[in-house]
């Protein structure tokens, strides 16, 4: 709701926000992600943050490969995020996909109440849910409470061979099993 009235006070809230997470600094978490990528595994976070990719960086030393990564927005010709409707068509070896922007690529973050309450659309969630499908899914300090993404991870969690979710409290578990069953 904040960020809709400031949005719509059309206060310029999205640089310092963008500044912020581009200096968060990776922890083990990070660290874990990027080297599941490395070994082509694929990451799904709703962070706008850069930290995998920095995990990324640091793990790749002198090689200095780019990182393949999908934003699910991109910038439109107003400047506001909008789906990126092509963006999962191929999915590569060791993909980071960031389904509310990254803080590095200005007009790719998703901010506003219809951004973050719309649903994938459906061929989204069947592509995406087909990558996990007979595989371990696993889930680290994320509770599922994007609205925009439960779908998704109710179609993931039906075709994946396992399902691992850790969460940090009691409290945490109990809202993950109230959402998921």
């Amino acid at each position: 709701v904040v960020f809709r009235v400031l949005h719509s006070l059309r206060i310029g809230f999205g640089p310092p926000v963008e500044e912020l997470m581009r200096s968060v600094k990776p922890n083990a978490a990070h660290l874990i992600a990027a080297s599941l990528l490395l070994s082509g595994g694929h990451v799904w976070t709703p962070n706008i943050d850069t930290a995998i990719e920095s995990a990324w960086r640091c793990l790749q030393g002198s090689r200095g490969e780019p990182i393949h990564r999908v934003l699910s927005f991109q910038s439109s010709a107003n400047g506001e995020a909008e789906p990126n409707e092509t963006s999962f068509e191929e999915l590569g070896h060791g993909t980071l996909i960031k389904f509310h922007g990254s803080a590095d690529v200005p007009g790719s973050l998703v901010f506003t109440d219809y951004q973050l309450l719309t649903p994938l659309p459906s061929r989204l969630v069947e592509q995406l849910s087909s990558n996990v499908a007979g595989k371990h899914l696993v889930f680290y300090g994320y509770l599922g409470a994007d609205a925009d993404l439960h779908d998704l991870i109710c179609a993931s969690i039906e075709r994946a061979s396992r399902v691992s979710w850790f969460v940090i409290s009691d409290d945490q578990r109990e809202f993950v099993e109230k959402a998921f069953g």
